[in-house]
């Protein structure tokens, strides 16, 4: 007997020591990780979608499906978890450490995430935002911590700062861009004038992009330099579907040709040249010329003696422009007939790629040439500037470009709030406030007191308030039955091949409570990437918080582009009104059509027909192109007060009016000359970084008076927002004269509006508005479409016919010249 028992507990207790072992070894077997960096390199820009690398360690676990999750906060301090499954190879793969890109939003709410450049430390930064590691299932495994404190490039208070943008510089070799002059400008704003915006270069290798194009909502542009191409097809090609999606909705490709060009070959039809091979020449033309004088060609400032240090030889690109490239700086050679382009554009979808026939990195150039490089990497990104900085700047600079103000353009692609159901609310809390206080105050007391019960007024004043309080939530009840409500702020963005991109802002009010699911109506197309999240409103246009946290959290799932499912999302609601951004890529089914000529030689420089196939009438319609003119280009910019669905216009007639018929339409006038604005019934014209900013600025500065302002027309026409968000490129930097205050331009929240590239590269780039529309794609709630009403920004890329002959004469390129 006593032996059996004896044997029993030894049993037991084996048996409570193997599950003992397998649950010490299964805690231990976890994996372990840290977050390497926030945005690029740890730089991010706030109000974007906005990339992360994170470090896991199997530390022992089997491979397997894991999440990662990011918490942060939304408008109304709910907390949205953004998370996304990633495949984990542990220890039977060997162990390995293994890195993770995700996608966040960065929170608006305390004027946003802590950046370096203000002093945040890493505590600040780990107390607002949360990284965990999760199974499958979602539990949490483990937070990562953060080892960085990221920088922002676009902090909330600017103090008249200009912007800045973002370059991604893709290098896996040697080359080094000279870019100090920019970064003394980012220090010190009286060391670099003349510019609209500064510029930072992020240097990444092939391996270190991103593989989903929601990474890319912060940059600017993609400066390729000594890098191999075919590197992106690796992992499944998701890093070259990601760039080509960015370039295709308006991003900006810019190939820096290096002395290897065979892998170039691999960027395939994105590539404005067909490339024949690379030959030598002695000097660094026409790199040094374009060095000495600005894009406005307005004055040539000395270079330093580095560039005529410099020895050669130095190796460039032969090549030849595609038919439907635009070659924008042309070469001559000695040892090759004929002339050959240096600086090479093409439109790709809405954006564009542009090519360099010479490595702008290399150290035999950027070792002994130190300045003048702001004005070629305005040459190459088609910037229109005057740049002039450290001891270059005169006092002249210093008048002409002084201190000044900043307007924020991006306020106006905020949300409006349903104003109808706001003041219905304030309305009848204050009938019932005032009914409520005849009733339980002095209008029951008078009727106790007549009737000799004045000692029942304080039973009868609780009585009244219980019934009050019971009225109150019936009526509430009655008031906020009904469907749900959309409001909405959409660009809808495309080109002639009717591939496009709808981003939409919109606000959605559902008079119920719990959990609702949103969801956009269309799947987006194969390779393009659909997403629903929380608003990516910058801090700066979050004017009023709510004070208390928020208890609610919804997950915000980050969806890759092999996801051929429909962007969907669940968020707790309380009977209010929650905002949020959708996208979408795919086939834009109405569209203006068309293809121009653009020409000196013609009437007017514009011969062709545009068709408004949107669907809608248009207002505020510009329309915008690129002319050679005095040896150099120029953007200018058509303006029509309004445009029937459905109708052709004539483009040549829209301009020079009807030549010759009595009565007829008048030519188009330079805006703002002799009261010529937008808004009336007379088309307008003008270059877009003179004529058209020249008239912008005064009602700009005048909101500047104390202080920088957020600008917002989104109620008032004629709008400025758009068409300058939109060619923002092409606009000259501000100055100050006898008559005209200096004003710096922002666009916090709002960079992903601009189509300058495709406008450099030759396109003819048309924006304009339609008002009172419902949401073009679709948002579902619950299964059902609620269409909304709001407004649709049209932006399309369209073709244009150009005679090669017409671009500026080639830069010199002989020993001895320029």
């Amino acid at each position: 007997m006593i032996r059996c028992i004896y044997v029993s507990r030894m049993r037991c207790l084996v048996l409570a020591t193997f599950i003992l072992v397998i649950a010490a070894s299964t805690g231990v077997a976890q994996p372990i990780g840290e977050v390497e960096s926030i945005g690029f390199n740890n730089v991010y820009r706030p109000g974007c979608w906005t990339p992360m690398v994170v470090r896991i360690k199997p530390n022992g676990a089997l491979s397997g499906t894991y999440q990662l999750q990011i918490k942060q906060r939304d408008l109304d301090n709910d907390v949205a978890v953004f998370t996304r499954n990633i495949t984990l190879t542990g220890s039977e793969g060997g162990g390995r450490d293994q890195r993770f890109w995700m996608y966040f939003i960065p929170q608006p709410v305390g004027r946003g995430l802590p950046s370096a450049r203000d002093g945040a430390s890493l505590k600040d930064v780990q107390e607002l935002i949360e990284v965990y590691l999760c199974n499958e299932s979602g539990k949490q495994i483990t937070q990562l911590p953060i080892t960085a404190v990221p920088d922002s490039v676009d902090p909330p208070s600017t103090d008249g700062r200009r912007g800045v943008r973002l370059v991604i510089a893709v290098n896996d070799g040697g080359s080094r861009v000279a870019w100090a002059e920019y970064s003394d400008g980012l220090t010190d704003r009286n060391a670099l004038l003349g510019v609209l915006e500064d510029v930072v270069f992020i240097s990444l290798r092939t391996r270190d992009l991103p593989e989903n194009v929601l990474a890319y909502d912060a940059v600017d542009a993609i400066l390729w330099l000594d890098a191999d191409p075919a590197a992106l097809k690796a992992d499944g090609g998701a890093r070259e579907q990601a760039i080509d999606t960015y370039i295709r909705a308006g991003g900006h490709l810019v190939i820096s040709q290096p002395a290897n060009w065979q892998p170039t070959l691999a960027f395939g039809p994105l590539l404005p040249v067909e490339l024949k091979g690379v030959t030598d020449r002695p000097d660094p033309e026409p790199l040094r010329t374009l060095a000495k004088a600005p894009v406005q060609g307005r004055r040539e400032r000395p270079l330093g003696a580095g560039w005529n240090a410099i020895k050669g030889p130095f190796r460039v690109a032969i090549a030849t422009p595609k038919q439907n490239a635009l070659v924008d700086e042309w070469m001559t050679l000695t040892d090759v007939p004929g002339r050959h382009p240096f600086i090479a554009r093409q439109v790709v979808g809405c954006g564009a790629v542009t090519w360099v026939a010479q490595d702008l990195g290399d150290p035999a150039l950027t070792s002994l040439a130190k300045t003048g490089w702001l004005n070629v990497w305005d040459h190459v990104f088609g910037w229109q500037n005057d740049p002039v900085a450290g001891r270059s700047i005169l006092q002249e600079d210093k008048d002409r470009y002084p201190a000044a103000a900043a307007v924020d353009l991006g306020k106006t692609l905020t949300v409006f709030e349903d104003k109808t159901k706001v003041g219905l609310f304030i309305t009848l809390a204050v009938v019932f406030f005032i009914l409520y206080w005849l009733l339980a105050g002095p209008g029951l007391y008078l009727f106790l007191a007549s009737r000799n019960r004045a000692q029942y007024s304080w039973f009868a004043y609780a009585g009244a308030a219980v019934v009050a309080t019971l009225l109150t939530v019936l009526i509430v009840k009655l008031v906020l039955r009904g469907p749900p409500r959309l409001d909405h702020l959409t660009v809808v963005r495309g080109s002639n091949d009717a591939s496009g991109v709808v981003r939409s802002r919109f606000g959605v009010y559902i008079p119920r409570d719990g959990d609702q699911k949103l969801e956009v109506a269309q799947p987006a197309e194969a390779g393009g990437v659909s997403a629903i999240s929380a608003l990516p409103l910058h801090p700066a246009h979050l004017l009023d918080e709510i004070d208390s946290a928020g208890k609610l959290s919804y997950t915000v799932p980050v969806r890759d582009a092999v996801s051929a499912d429909r962007a969907s999302m669940t968020v707790p609601y309380r009977s209010t009104l929650k905002q949020f951004e959708s996208r979408w890529t795919g086939k834009v089914d109405g569209r203006i059509q068309g293809i121009v000529q653009v020409s000196p030689d013609i009437p007017g420089n514009l011969d062709g027909r545009l068709t408004n196939g949107t669907g809608r009438d248009l207002f505020d319609v510009y329309i915008a192109y690129k002319i050679p003119t005095g040896g150099r280009w120029q953007n200018w910019m058509l303006y029509l007060p309004s445009w029937k669905d459905g109708i052709t216009i004539d483009l040549q007639r829209e301009r020079t009016g009807d030549r010759g018929e009595a009565n007829g339409r008048p030519a188009a006038r330079i805006v703002g000359i002799d009261g010529a604005i937008p808004g009336g019934t007379i088309n307008l014209i003008g270059e877009i970084g003179r004529d058209w900013r020249d008239f912008w600025v005064p009602d700009l500065r005048a909101g500047t008076q104390m202080g920088d302002a957020l600008w917002d027309d989104k109620f008032g026409r004629p709008r400025r927002a758009m068409p300058m968000l939109t060619m923002f490129d092409a606009i000259q930097p501000a100055y100050a004269d006898a008559t005209r205050g200096r004003i710096e331009f922002q666009r916090k929240g709002a960079r992903h509006m601009s189509l300058s590239p495709a406008l450099a590269a030759g396109a003819l780039v048309v924006v304009a508005e339609a008002i009172d529309a419902p949401q073009p794609i679709g948002i579902e709630v619950e299964g059902d479409i609620v269409p909304g009403n709001g407004r649709i920004v049209y932006q399309f890329v369209l073709p244009t016919i150009r005679k090669a002959e017409e671009a500026p004469v080639p830069s010199p390129g002989t020993p001895g010249e320029g």
